[in-house]
This record gives structure tokens, C-alpha cells and sequence, in this order.
């Protein structure tokens, strides 16, 4: 027996004898047994010991249908939490491979502007070489150029 299940009635005034009475419980085949004060026949209390049992019958249905709303409500909410944890674990799934892609793609630009920049400091090399030469070839047509003057003057002056 529980504590609740042995606590005298308030209603009734309060005597040295008490009584156990036994009550079926609606859902099981146990009983409960409920405390009753013999201040009158036993007969006489059937009354408000029934109102009292339809009371808290009628409070048992009522804290069960609340307990089933709210496991209903509870199993809606848990599924919908199960459902945006799958669509969250696949938003991340795909923004993983997106990753992968732009990280891919990144390392693949990277080197070809690491390429780009080599092709770049060779062609400047190259420039800077042509233009060397450029320059040499320019100053050895001036040096022929004066050169061939002074051999036309040498021959014409013959």
C-alpha cells in the first residue's frame, strides 16, 4: 500500500479505530485499500465513499487522457525532431560534397595561376632577353652603319 492509499478521509471526523476497506481497482485485478474512520455503520459512508471513488475515478480519466495527449504529442514532436535531423544530416551531406567540389576546384585554380604566374615570370624573362638583344642588335647596326659610312668615304675619297 502506498502512503496516499492510507491516509484517513479529511470529511470524516477522526477516531481511534480505523478501518481498512477494500476497493477494486477498475484497470487490474488487485485492490486498493483505502483507510475509512468507523464513526458511523459502514453502510452509511457508501455514499460519499462512492462520490469520492467517481471523483477521483473521473480524475484518473482525466490525467489519463491528458498523459495519452501528451504522449501523442510528445511522439509528433519526436518525429518531426527525427525527420528535421535527417533533412539536417542531408543538408549536411551535400554541403560536404559542395565542400569537396570548391576545394577541388580551388586547388585546381590554384596551381594554374601558380602556372600562370610562372608562364608570366618566364615570357617577362624572355622579353627582358629579346629586348637585350634588341638593343645589342640595334647598337651593332649603328657600329655597321658608321662603319659602312666610313668605308664609303675611304672609297669614295679613292
Amino acid at each position: 500500500m502506498t502512503a496516499a492509499a492510507q491516509t484517513p478521509r479529511p470529511a470524516l471526523e477522526d477516531r481511534d479505530e480505523d478501518m481498512l476497506i477494500d476497493v477494486p481497482n477498475a484497470r487490474s485485478a488487485t485492490s486498493t485499500a483505502i483507510v475509512a474512520t468507523h464513526d458511523r455503520p459502514i453502510s452509511g459512508e457508501w455514499p460519499v465513499a462512492i462520490k469520492m471513488v467517481e471523483r477521483a475515478a473521473n480524475l484518473i480519466r482525466d490525467y489519463e487522457q491528458k498523459l495519452r495527449s501528451l504522449e501523442e504529442e510528445t511522439r509528433a514532436y519526436m518525429l518531426r525532431v527525427t525527420a528535421e535531423q535527417e533533412q539536417s544530416r542531408e543538408r549536411t551531406r551535400e554541403l560536404e560534397r559542395q565542400l569537396e567540389h570548391l576545394e577541388s576546384v580551388l586547388t585546381h585554380t590554384t596551381d594554374e595561376l601558380r602556372e600562370t604566374r610562372l608562364e608570366a615570370t618566364q615570357t617577362g624573362l624572355k622579353l627582358r632577353n629579346a629586348e637585350s638583344r634588341l638593343a645589342e642588335a640595334e647598337e651593332e647596326l649603328r657600329r655597321s652603319a658608321a662603319y659602312a659610312r666610313q668605308v664609303g668615304q675611304l672609297l669614295g675619297a679613292i
